[in-house]
């Protein structure tokens, strides 16, 4: 099922994020009015249960949109699809071409009446207002950057001015799990949990904000004596019918459900060490011995 999980003594390593930045991407803008304080609800690669979430979310209804960079708009639709492997379900959208760069807005109750195909957008003017249409389970912005010739999703955060993106607590596991026959068995890490096979081990890990935000993390490295995991959630890339990440894994590789999967192999070799961070913020370190049994 995990096609990834059963690890040799490789090392797998993030590749940093540097595809956009010989891309015109400076100076690029939040895609709301500023003057507003922001609130991020979801970030960039977090799990939607069975896909990568590919953008970030801004909730509110009424707000209005701005492109974050002038540009040409290429594609503008109600319909439940999009262009190439961009993604379905985001109702009243507009997709702006920026040189070879895409920004994406989905979502919108209205979209302003001189916005058109082919039409030029500087980055001062509206280009519709935040709402709920499409598959959304209440009103926000999603928006998204995308490279259609690489078929990359970046991490929109990365090139987003860092003012009004504020992380100062550090992430949080909330709770360990085995994946069983495609259900999770929750139990705690200080207790003895009963294996019966060599079962993926998982964690549901969360970042905050400021609040009670309820984010993805950034990045995930996992150590242990025979290998190492590390996984950075700056791009997707569809290749072979699958958004991957970095080291080239589906979603399946990468999440159970809401869980982020650890691995195999720990009801022989149960010490490990987890470092987790968001985009900014403090980091977590914990090292971890599992208490498991062999049955």
């Amino acid at each position: 099922m995990h096609r990834s999980l059963l690890l040799t003594g490789l090392t797998l390593i993030c590749l940093p994020f540097f595809s956009l930045a010989s891309q015109n991407t400076k100076g690029y803008q939040w895609p709301i009015d500023t003057e507003r304080k922001l609130q991020i609800s979801s970030t960039f690669a977090e799990s939607r249960i069975d896909h990568f979430h590919n953008g970030v979310d801004i909730p509110g209804s009424g707000l209005k949109v701005r492109p974050v960079h002038s540009g040409r708009v290429v594609w503008m639709t109600q319909a439940r699809s999009l262009p190439g492997e961009l993604p379905f379900g985001g109702g009243k959208t507009i997709l702006v071409e920026h040189g070879d760069t895409w920004s994406g807005y989905m979502h919108l109750s209205d979209i302003e009446p001189q916005i058109y195909k082919n039409s030029m957008v500087k980055d001062s003017e509206s280009l519709g207002i935040s709402g709920n249409t499409g598959h959304s389970g209440g009103a926000h912005l999603h928006f998204f950057i995308f490279q259609p010739e690489k078929n990359i999703m970046y991490n929109p955060l990365l090139i987003l001015d860092e003012k009004y993106y504020t992380d100062n607590k550090q992430p949080e596991i909330l709770e360990y799990a085995a994946a069983i026959d495609d259900q999770s068995s929750i139990f705690k890490a200080e207790k003895e949990i009963l294996l019966s096979q060599d079962f993926p081990i998982l964690a549901k890990i969360l970042d905050r904000g400021v609040s009670s935000e309820r984010w993805g993390v950034y990045s995930l490295k996992i150590s242990r004596s025979n290998r190492t995991l590390v996984r950075t959630f700056d791009k997707l890339q569809y290749k072979d019918g699958y958004w991957r990440d970095n080291n080239g894994d589906s979603f399946e590789d990468v999440y159970f459900k809401n869980y982020l999967i650890l691995g195999t192999g720990f009801r022989e070799n149960p010490d490990f060490s987890l470092q987790a961070s968001g985009l900014r913020g403090p980091g977590l370190e914990k090292n971890i011995n599992l208490k498991i049994k062999r049955k």
